[in-house]
């Protein structure tokens, strides 16, 4: 007897959709992405380099949300989580054992005045 998969096993199901045209311009290695667990489109990336981004699929050209997580270049972001209960808080873990929670509503885009934010 061989073992050969059945085609069911080797064919993936007939509802994915692929595209081969996004690409979302990273500077670095991504160690870890995770969707959002409510927005469709949204998807956070931990970077090498301690960059935490967050990107809308539906614009492809920049981040939506670009920060360092760390205050060193060389500290990489190895794990990135969605809170299932709080969406707008988001947890990255760190090559130097630092774990930090995001909330997203600090995140100021445009001229609105906000700094940078920090982890809570």
């Amino acid at each position: 007897a061989t073992n050969t998969p059945s085609p069911a096993a080797t064919t993936p199901p007939t509802k994915w959709s692929i595209t081969k045209h996004y690409q979302a311009n990273q500077s670095q290695s991504v160690e870890d992405l995770q969707w959002s667990p409510t927005e469709a489109t949204v998807l956070a990336a931990g970077e090498c380099g301690g960059m935490l981004k967050i990107y809308d699929t539906r614009q492809k050209s920049k981040p939506m949300i670009s920060v360092s997580a760390t205050n060193q270049q060389n500290i990489d972001i190895n794990v990135i989580a969605w809170n299932h209960h709080v969406t707008n808080l988001l947890a990255t873990g760190c090559d130097d054992g630092t774990l930090s929670v995001w909330d997203l509503r600090t995140f100021g885009g445009g001229g609105g005045g906000k700094k940078e934010p920090l982890p809570l």
